[in-house]
Order: structure tokens, then C-alpha cells, then sequence
């Protein structure tokens, strides 16, 4: 019975039926899963869409969304060797930049993954829409470029793939994102993916604030933390031996963090030599890769060390300096977000002052810009700087910025106690508003700290950074934002800057 039974399935006529019914019961799961996809689409809930999506290439279907609204799709032979997954490849080395231990161990690892990368892209079976659908391509060239790789062709072949999302789905807000991405990756401005044809479509350049604002997102998250131990500072003095044949004047960037503002300012000031102090090892390593990305390796050097030992070694080379830089350092007052509630119940006379509330007593010995490094600053600045509205500074400048107003007014306090300096008042940035710079016109709070939020309620008038000398925005050009000003500019935050001058 069971051999005339297979006898039976062979037939053309009973083997045709099965094979129907059994196509038919999988084409209408995956018919109902498109119908679906095209009315999350439709209704903007992208996130439950690409939800969608992913379940489908999951299945081995193909996806390709047409300009008019509606999506073809066809099932694609299953891949006997299946290909790598490139954009995990990618995190994890950028995670390995935050963990690595020595050099050598990191650029072993670096070559291992971009090894895999060029053995996925040229693969004759990648599929640009099967392989690295969505933003999974951007998302990759991001994670490369935090890592410090500088291969530009595998950022060319990754914005190839995210152009080709572009050409289908220009107006999908996972496209844009990708774009932004990737010129926060600094994708060369000229490739066809920043001719995108979408009105919101406007991010290309590197210093962008959509681009700039990426960076902060991973700079402040728990990807970017970095395991400091067994890690050696650079070699300071043998650096600043050197950069002292270049015989041109310094802008020093203590903090520089991810390093954009240093680039910034290496940009467009040709002519001084930026110099960016920063402890963290992956911060330098990525920012000099994209320095050499972007060509400006000769004129912004970025060194890996503290500034409390670089200052006293610039000071003993007797180095022209122009411009001293402290931009948002982490303020380091609170030990916990409970001290100001505990200070705030205190029935001590001196806690019922808002300014000590917060800045517990005014020590302030724990801030990038502390008493000794302010020590040096007269001392250091030596070399006339030209602002943008035709002042100069004769002999340098300090300039300090910060989103928290209580550190932002313990550092005017520190720098009023210093005789040698004064502040530098610029007709043209002078603060004009209630604050230092424009508020929206309904704030959120929920995007304000609390730690801002009680300032604002227990500081009284004279206390605040408002008038003179606060400045309503910045003296630079706008490419020499930070990361963290990006974000506040963005979402229209309050930043607090001050300038000073040196009169030794």
C-alpha cells in the first residue's frame, strides 16, 4: 500500500496539488505579513514596520518597495554558505577600542574585522537589500569610523548600499537617519548619497549638527565606556618638542573628547596649531583617524594626557599660545544625585545659601579648569587671537563653556579671583536674553536635569549666568561646536560661555 501510495505522489497530477497547496498556505502568511508591513508604513510606525521587515528577510523573502506606495517581493533561494554579519563585526570592534589594553592588540583585531568586511562586500552572493537592509549599512560605517578605521573604500561601498535604500524609499525616516549617519561617519560629501531628493534630507558634512549629534549619542552611552587600566599616557614632551619647529602659535583643547571641535577649529584656523588633551585612549584613537580623514593630521594633534602635566611642559618650552579651550567639562560636584536634597534639608546656615547647596561649598577642586590649571593659563597665553568680528585678544584668550549653570558660575567665580585675568567683553556676543543663550519658547522639562531644574528654582537673580560677561553664543565659526553643543543647539538647551583675557 505505501509503495502504491508514492506511486500516486508521482504522478504529475497529485505531485502538482501538493506542491500547491503547500506554496499557497506559506505565499499567504507572507502576503498577510506584507498587506501589514505597507499599513504601519502608511499610518509612519516605521519601528513595527521594520519589525516586519525583518521577519520576512528571517523567511528568505526579498523586499523591494516601489516609489508609488506598494512593495513587490519574491522568495529567494536559501544560501548554502550563509554570509558573516558585518554590521555585528563592526561593534564589536568598536567595543574592543573602548577594552584593548595595548595598540598592537587593537590593530589585530581592527584587521581581522576589516578583513571579514571586504570578504562579505565582495562576495558574489551579498545583496545589498537582503545583507544590510535599512540603516544597517550607515549603522556599520558609523561603528567603523568610532573604531578609528580609515579604509575609505569600505565607506564607499557602505554608502553605495545605503544609496540604493535611498533610490527606493527617499522620504523613510530610517533612510534619513542613515544618511545622517553616515555623515557622521564623514562619508566624502561628494558621494551620491547626500543627493538625496528629500527636503529633510539636508545632513552631508561632517560638522553638521544632525551628523554632530550621532557622535554625542554614542559618547555618552554605555557602548563608549573604556576600561582605563594598563593603558600609558603618550610621550608629551617628545610631541611638543616637535610641534614646537612647526613654530605656530597653539589652541589648546583641554577635554576634547570625541575631538570634533578640535577638528573644527583645525579647519578654519589654518594657521594655529590645535593641540587636544584628552585622557581616554579610544576618544584619541578615533578622533586622529578621522584627523587623517579629514587631512588636518599636520595642524591638530591630538595627545593622550591629563592637562594638569601638559600645561607645566608648555609653559617650560616657552610655546606661543593663543587660545585655551574648556569646553563642557563633566561637572564633578555632587557625589550623588541625593547630596542636594540632604544639603537642601539642612538647618545649617551656610546650606541655605542655593550656591552652596550645589556647589557644596564651593570646591571646586575636582573641575577640569581647577585653581591649578588656572594658575598656569596667565602665564601660558602669549600670542594675539582674531575673533570673527575683527577683535583680537592681544595676549590669548581663555574661553569656557558649560550646560550647567552652577559649574558655569563657580568657574566665572574662580576666574574673578585671578588678578591676571580679565574678562573679554565682544560687542557682537554679548548676552542679550534673560539667559545666555535663547530658550525655547515652550521648554520641556523633562530634557532639563534636575539638577539644572533646582538651580533655577533656589539661586537667586545675582547668582544666575545672566548680563555681563555671559555670551550669548559663540565667538567661532559654527564647525567648532562640540558634540555636546550640537545637541543642545538641537534641542534648544541653554549653553553658558564666558571669555577671558589675559593682562600679564
Amino acid at each position: 500500500m505505501q509503495l502504491l501510495a508514492f506511486i500516486h505522489f508521482l504522478l504529475p497530477s497529485s505531485r502538482q496539488e501538493y506542491i500547491t497547496n503547500s506554496k499557497s498556505s506559506n505565499e499567504e502568511r507572507i502576503e498577510a505579513l506584507v498587506s501589514r508591513r505597507i499599513e504601519l508604513r502608511r499610518a509612519r510606525d516605521y519601528t513595527a514596520a521594520d519589525a516586519i521587515l525583518t521577519e520576512l528577510i528571517s523567511m528568505g523573502v526579498k523586499i523591494q518597495d516601489t516609489s508609488d506606495g506598494s512593495t513587490d517581493w519574491r522568495i529567494l533561494p536559501k544560501d548554502p554558505d550563509p554570509l558573516p554579519d558585518i554590521l555585528t563585526a563592526a561593534k564589536k570592534i568598536r567595543e574592543h577600542a573602548c577594552l584593548a589594553t595595548t595598540e598592537k592588540e587593537y590593530q589585530d583585531m581592527l584587521k581581522e574585522t576589516l578583513d571579514l568586511v571586504y570578504t562579505v562586500l565582495n562576495s558574489p552572493n551579498f545583496q545589498p537589500s537582503f545583507h544590510l537592509p535599512g540603516r544597517r549599512a550607515a549603522d556599520t560605517a558609523f561603528h567603523l569610523a568610532m573604531a578609528g578605521c580609515e579604509d575609505e573604500a569600505i565607506y564607499n561601498a557602505l554608502a553605495d548600499c545605503v544609496a540604493s535604500e535611498l533610490e527606493k524609499c527617499p522620504e523613510k525616516l530610517s533612510t534619513l537617519q542613515a544618511v545622517e549617519r553616515l555623515a557622521a561617519a564623514n562619508i566624502n560629501t561628494t558621494h551620491p548619497v547626500f543627493d538625496c531628493p528629500s527636503p529633510k534630507c539636508n545632513t552631508r558634512d561632517f560638522f553638521h549638527p544632525r551628523a554632530q549629534l550621532w557622535r554625542f549619542r554614542y559618547s555618552t552611552s554605555k557602548q563608549a565606556r573604556e576600561r582605563r587600566q594598563n593603558q600609558e599616557y603618550d610621550d608629551a614632551e617628545m610631541t611638543l618638542r616637535a610641534l614646537l619647529q612647526k613654530r605656530r602659535p597653539l589652541i589648546i583643547d583641554l577635554g576634547a573628547g570625541m575631538g570634533a571641535s578640535a577638528l573644527g577649529f583645525a579647519k578654519s584656523f589654518p594657521d594655529y596649531q590645535v593641540l587636544a588633551l584628552e585622557p581616554l585612549a579610544s576618544c584619541v584613537r578615533q578622533a586622529r583617524a578621522m584627523a587623517r580623514r579629514l587631512g588636518l593630521e599636520e595642524n591638530c594633534v591630538f595627545l593622550r594626557e591629563e592637562a594638569d602635566h601638559v600645561l607645566p611642559i608648555i609653559q617650560r618650552l616657552h610655546f606661543p599660545c593663543a587660545l585655551i579651550l574648556c569646553q563642557f567639562p563633566t561637572p564633578f560636584v555632587f557625589h550623588s544625585s541625593s547630596d542636594l536634597e540632604s544639603s537642601s534639608s539642612s538647618d545649617d546656615e551656610q546650606n541655605k545659601d542655593p550656591t552652596t547647596l550645589i556647589i557644596r561649598g564651593g570646591n571646586t577642586t575636582r573641575f577640569l579648569l581647577s585653581e591649578k590649571v588656572l594658575d598656569l593659563v596667565p602665564s601660558l597665553l602669549n600670542y594675539p587671537f582674531h575673533f570673527q568680528d575683527g577683535t583680537t585678544a592681544q595676549n590669548g584668550a581663555l574661553y569656557f563653556s558649560s550646560n550647567v549653570e552652577d559649574v558655569a558660575v563657580a568657574i566665572l567665580n574662580l576666574l574673578n579671583t585671578n588678578p591676571h585675568l580679565s574678562p573679554l567683553i565682544l560687542d557682537s556676543y554679548v548676552e542679550k536674553e534673560s539667559l545666555s543663550s535663547p530658550q525655547p519658547k515652550s521648554p520641556n522639562r523633562r530634557r532639563i536635569p534636575l539638577r539644572e531644574q533646582r538651580w533655577t528654582e533656589l539661586a537667586p537673580p545675582d547668582k544666575r549666568a545672566r548680563g555681563r560677561p555671559w555670551l550669548s553664543s559663540s565667538p567661532f565659526p559654527k564647525n567648532t561646536a562640540t558634540e555636546t553643543e550640537a545637541m543642545l543647539l538641537v534641542n534648544h538647551q541653554p549653553v553658558h560661555r564666558l571669555l577671558f583675557s589675559s593682562s600679564s
